[in-house]
């Protein structure tokens, strides 16, 4: 679960709120990094971070983050983990509370300078903490894609079946057999078609579909896609 929020405005003096961009290309997941220009000490890359402002709940400094590095609105944004250890170096003994900002891709803005997208298995060099959230935020997303529209805030609004088992494969890192996949979508009912199509490539253009959810009268067990083969 995400980690609880911190009202009070007394606390936000020893909280850092970090954000962790993520958005996907043809080549898998990747996370947008940052390198500040404040001295040759912290000319290492980083999350987009900063403390909350006056007034300001955690909520809201990290949308004002997430925005001021991709210059819009993210597609999600959620608290995810707070992790904190002042004997480990951390700046000031402060908690870093991340949160979790989705950008769909793979038609991710251009970015250059000081700005840039890795990937989280090929990341540059850090401090630990920076690390261990960008890690620990992946853990949390793909532990709890099954019950969050995780996967299809990666996505345009309309998108094919293919692009989006292409992005569950992303986030469960393997592959998934196409008939499985679409038969467990539908029993999920929770994507819509639309009568519009795209073509991609060879063969007959690919209809277009939506995210839209039914809803459920009862509960049902969770569809657990990572159990597809």
């Amino acid at each position: 679960m995400p980690a609880r929020q911190l009202h009070p405005a007394s606390t936000f003096a020893a909280v850092t709120v970090d954000v962790v961009v993520l958005s996907t290309t043809d080549k898998g997941l990747v996370v947008l990094l940052e390198r500040p220009a404040l001295s040759a000490a912290h000319s290492q890359w980083s999350l987009p971070q900063d403390v909350p402002r006056g007034g300001e709940t955690l909520h809201y400094a990290a949308r004002r983050i997430a925005r001021g590095i991709i210059g819009g609105e993210p597609s999600w944004l959620e608290q995810y983990v707070t992790i904190g250890n002042c004997s480990r170096g951390w700046e000031g003994g402060r908690a870093n509370v991340a949160y979790l900002a989705l950008v769909p891709g793979p038609a991710i803005p251009p970015l250059g300078g000081k700005k840039a997208w890795f990937s989280p298995s090929s990341l540059p060099k850090m401090r630990i903490p920076q690390s261990e959230i960008i890690a620990v935020s992946l853990r949390a997303a793909r532990d709890r894609m099954d019950n969050v529209p995780i996967a299809f805030k990666l996505l345009p609004p309309l998108f094919t079946l293919a692009e989006l088992q292409l992005i569950y494969e992303i986030l469960l890192g393997r592959k998934i057999h196409k008939a499985s996949f679409r038969r467990a979508l539908r029993a999920a009912r929770l994507v819509t078609p639309v009568k519009k199509w795209r073509s991609e490539g060879r063969g007959r253009p690919a209809q277009l579909y939506r995210y839209a959810p039914r809803r459920k009268r009862s509960l049902h067990r969770a569809l657990r896609f990572d159990r597809l083969a």
